[in-house]
């Protein structure tokens, strides 16, 4: 059997996973509430925010133990959160040993990010079916297309800042300057709506999404911890696009585009 320690371990570090890849937060705390309550262990506490956890087992006993991790907000990996849920089910219904379940979370914690290949057709076709939802014209979501995969061409690019804010104010001027370069080269473009195509695998929705929820669900510091990072990242977004807007006038001498 293992010891309270090694449980609040494989359940400290089964949330650590799901919070890292964007799960919410009360998946992240049902999901170490259930391991704990599986494994038995006596009066155990646990608490989630959007960067931090924070648990405790047997503090009424001899030998207390706590879990505390700070989890920077990172991005949404699916596959990893699906991987924590499956794997924690399985050992609740005994189906995984506690060894397995570890070797599993270890696994699960590594999972590969999607091949470069089909990375760069999710951010062309996205950008293409947004440009084209959103009013833009055949020709306009074509050019949302190929700027959408020159747009994740560019996130592997570490030269556009270490902060995160400051790559996304760079990742958006640089889809604008493609914008209006497309529309240099096709002039029945038009501009907003390719811009607006391209510019949407930037919108942080899941985080905004999730940040709603979590104060539906009383969990107010976490809901305003991702309302606020959703808000300055569209911000972000947003000074982006007009800074580029602002430099292509300065360079024509004042003339809109």
């Amino acid at each position: 059997m293992p010891t309270d320690k090694e449980v609040l371990e494989l359940a400290g570090k089964a949330g650590e996973i799901l919070l890292k890849n964007g799960a919410e937060i009360y998946r992240v705390q049902d999901t170490m509430t259930y391991i704990l309550n599986y494994c038995h262990v006596s009066d155990a506490q646990v608490y989630v925010i959007s960067n931090g956890i924070f648990a405790t087992v047997d503090e009424s006993g001899e030998t207390p133990y706590s879990f505390v991790r700070h989890v920077p907000l990172g991005s949404v990996h699916l596959d990893r959160i699906d991987a924590v849920n499956t794997i924690s089910r399985r050992l609740c219904q005994g189906q995984l040993s506690f060894d397995q379940a570890r070797s599993a979370l270890e696994k699960a914690e590594n999972l590969p990010e999607a091949s470069s290949l089909g990375t760069l057709a999710a951010y062309g076709l996205g950008c293409l079916s947004f440009c084209y939802l959103f009013g833009g014209s055949f020709f306009d979501a074509i050019a949302a297309f190929f700027i959408g995969i020159f747009l994740g061409l560019s996130q592997n690019f570490r030269c556009f800042g270490a902060s995160k804010f400051t790559r996304y104010l760079l990742h958006s001027g640089f889809v604008t300057l493609l914008s209006v370069f497309a529309l240099r080269l096709f002039p029945n473009l038009h501009l907003n709506q390719v811009v607006i195509g391209a510019i949407i695998p930037l919108v942080p929705g899941v985080m905004f999404t999730n940040g709603i929820r979590e104060l539906f669900n009383g969990d107010y510091l976490s809901g305003l911890i991702h309302l606020a990072d959703a808000l300055l990242t569209a911000v972000c977004i947003a000074l982006g696009v007009v800074g580029a807007i602002m430099l292509v006038r300065q360079i024509q001498g004042g003339v809109f585009l």
